[in-house]
């Protein structure tokens, strides 16, 4: 039991970063004028799925990762590591900067994800 529940801790950011990349997909559609009125309505679950993934892994593995409690009950991974980048130093800092750098920030259609 124990193994099945590191192993689903483990899974989520995996699956997050699946959403993440879907929900920019829409982002860019929206920017660019072509979601239609179908379509943003075949999105909402994605968006609202995407949203409960994104707390669930704060409050799980981003406070493994990170060795610190999100400050706000419904605080994104996104704030959290926006916050840590703010900051300027120390390893938070280093390591938020390494995943907005490696895993967000490409596909993002802005090019940056975390307010950098």
């Amino acid at each position: 039991m124990t193994y099945a529940l590191i192993a689903w801790v483990l899974l989520l950011p995996w699956v997050l970063w699946y959403a993440y990349i879907l929900v920019m997909g829409l982002y860019r559609a929206k920017l660019d004028a072509k979601l239609t009125p179908l379509t943003t309505a075949l999105a909402f679950p994605a968006l609202v799925v995407g949203y409960a993934l994104d707390l669930l892994v704060n409050w799980t593995f981003a406070v493994a990762l990170f060795a610190e409690f999100p400050r706000k009950p419904l605080e994104t991974v996104t704030h959290r590591l926006t916050r840590y980048l703010r900051a300027g130093i120390g390893w938070r800092h280093m390591r938020a900067k390494w995943i907005c750098d490696h895993l967000l920030d490409y596909f993002d259609p802005r090019g940056t994800h975390c307010g950098q």
